[in-house]
Parts: structure tokens; sequence; C-alpha cells
């Protein structure tokens, strides 16, 4: 059993094809799912074909300062309390004798301010994570291992994803997004420059794509362009490590309605064992 995540006799698991605790802190830095169907959140809308773009709109305001693009997408994704995405994410991972090799995982996430909060994440060999955060409780749920555990963390979602990403070093998608501080990655006192590139076609929408630099990453956004400016796409590259690896998330089914009752409650499966959950001491 992974140790990052439970306290248990089993031990830690060793297998090669999960992300270890240096790859999975690679995917801490972004804003970094028991399959559970999720109804009512995430609205499927009909979208045009992603190769056959229109004209590009009439550009309106300063559209090529970068800072400026970035700032109107953190102020319009920070004006909504209900917030739902998913993404399909690639992650690079070096073996021990150089091989650069890729990972694939589906991320599903629903939250409602100032309590609420599901994510489930399904890896490339169907295993998954999900995760339950409400008022004060978050809940863990490893499959197909079927174990899970509780945290006890402060009610504000911030807050709660704080404590469980630093304490307890658990893998949260887009930390930065559900801690509410995207800024600080995006637009931080660290940030060397934020260039915009051009306009670019992402999967089925003309987006603005903006590259940022900072010490030890090198991160590219595609965000949408017109009155929704949500995410497209993000690459990170991570200059610090000589290999280079990088983490690549295309982003769908957004939605700033999370409607009442929607996020599933957590009920233990059938044969399940609870364990308990203890933070990560030292490095």
């Amino acid at each position: 059993m992974n140790g990052q995540y439970y306290s248990s006799a089993s031990g830690p698991s060793t297998s090669a094809r999960r992300p270890g605790a240096r790859r999975r802190s690679w995917s801490r830095l972004l804003f970094a799912l028991v399959p559970v169907v999720l109804m009512g959140f995430c609205p499927v809308a009909a979208e045009e074909s992603p190769w056959s773009p229109p004209a590009l709109p009439a550009p309106s305001g300063d559209t090529t300062d970068g800072r400026t693009i970035v700032q109107n997408a953190l102020d319009f994704m920070g004006g909504h309390p209900d917030l739902a995405f998913e993404a399909l994410v690639t992650y690079g991972a070096v073996q021990e004798d150089g091989q650069k090799i890729h990972f694939d995982m589906l991320q599903r996430v629903a939250i409602r301010l100032p309590h609420r909060l599901f994510w489930i994440t399904i890896f490339d060999d169907a295993s998954s994570h999900s995760a339950w955060g409400s008022n004060g409780d978050f809940t863990l749920l490893k499959q197909p291992a079927n174990i899970w555990g509780k945290i006890d963390v402060p009610p504000p979602i911030a807050e709660a994803v704080e404590r469980i990403s630093t304490e307890y070093k658990i893998d949260v998608p887009f930390v930065d997004i559900l801690s509410g501080d995207p800024a600080e990655l995006w637009l931080g006192d660290d940030v060397l420059t934020v260039d915009f590139i051009g306009p670019a076609w992402i999967d089925g929408h003309w987006t603005d794509h903006i590259a940022i630099r900072k010490p030890g990453i090198d991160i590219e956004l595609w965000l949408r362009q017109g009155e929704e400016p949500f995410p497209k796409k993000i690459e990170l590259v991570y200059t610090a490590e000589p290999q280079l690896p990088s983490y690549t998330a295309r982003f769908r089914k957004w939605s700033t309605k999370v409607a009442e009752g929607s996020i599933p409650e957590f009920e233990p499966p059938t044969g399940s064992e609870k364990v308990e959950v203890v933070p990560i001491v030292g490095n």
C-alpha cells in the first residue's frame, strides 16, 4: 500500500506502474476517480469540429499582453464558487536506466465552495483514487485495493486541500485551483516572464497561447478566448531535472454550475477495509 496515503501493516507498494512520490510531486505543481458516474455537474455541450476553426474573433482590449490575459482567466475562475471539469493527463517519468516513459490518467473534479469537493483519478491501468471533502471530513478511497480512510481537516476547501497536500503528501489534482491560488503559480513573484505567443485552435476553441518561465519550470497555457476563459490545455516542463520530464493536461467539460446533490456521497464499498491515514514526517 502506498505510504503516501495510508498506514497499514501490508507496507508500501513497489509497483512500477503507479507514480511514486517523486513523480507525484510534479503534478502537485498544477492548479495536479472508484469509478463513480457523476451526473449533472459536467454537462456535455455540442462542440464544433476540432479541426474546422472559424475565423478569429475581432480583438478587444489589450489581447497581446500575457499577464493581462492570464489575470482575466484567474478573475473569471475566481468569480465562480462552483467549478467542475474533466482533464486528460499525460505525465512523464524517468526509469533508473534513463529511459523516459509516459503514463496517462483521466481526472474529474467538482467543487462547491466553501465546503464541498469531489475528485476521481483513473489511471491507465484502471486503478483509481477518489476523494470526498465535506465540512471538515476528507475521505480517500483506493481501488482495486478497496481501502479507504478519513482525515479531519478545516472545513474551508482551500484550507483542507492545503493540509492534505502538504502534511499528508496526497496528490491533489490541480492543487492550485482547488486551494484557490493559481495566481501564485502563474503570476507569482518568482515568475520571470509571461509571453503571449499567439492564437491557437485547441479542441474546438480559439485560445490564447501563453508561455510562462520561472526557476525550474516552463509553463504553457492555452486559455479560451471569449467570455469563459477556461484553460483548454496546460503543459509543464521541469527544466531543473536533467531529463526534462513533462506534464500535459487537456481540459474538457468545464462547468460553472454544480447542482445540489450532484456530488456523490461516500459509501464504503462492499468488503472494503478502513485504514488509518497518517501525516508524512520529514522528506
